[in-house]
């Protein structure tokens, strides 16, 4: 039950990630910069993981290629991932 529940909450978060995301790649830009929050909650690491695949297969669906990735860990708030994508010519 709590597998289906998981997998229930990741195509949840595909659905999600491509309504909010497959905006900015259609905008044809020659880079794009995504900023990706970790919550640092159990069991999240998946999620999280899981959130940066789909981001990556996404960009590259739209010609986009994953150029840097940095990682950022702040006293204020969550460890932040920041994605680098070019355009692939």
């Amino acid at each position: 039950m709590e597998v289906r529940m998981k997998l229930e909450d990741l195509f949840s978060l595909k659905k999600e990630l491509s309504y909010d995301y497959e905006v900015i790649f259609q905008l044809n830009n020659k880079t794009v910069t995504i900023l990706v929050t970790d919550e640092d909650e159990e069991g999240d690491e998946i999620e999280f993981s899981y959130k940066l695949n789909l981001l990556i297969n996404l960009a590259e669906q739209y010609n986009y290629s994953l150029d840097k990735v940095t990682e950022f860990a702040t006293c204020e708030a969550d460890d932040i991932t920041m994605l680098i994508f070019k355009r692939d010519r």
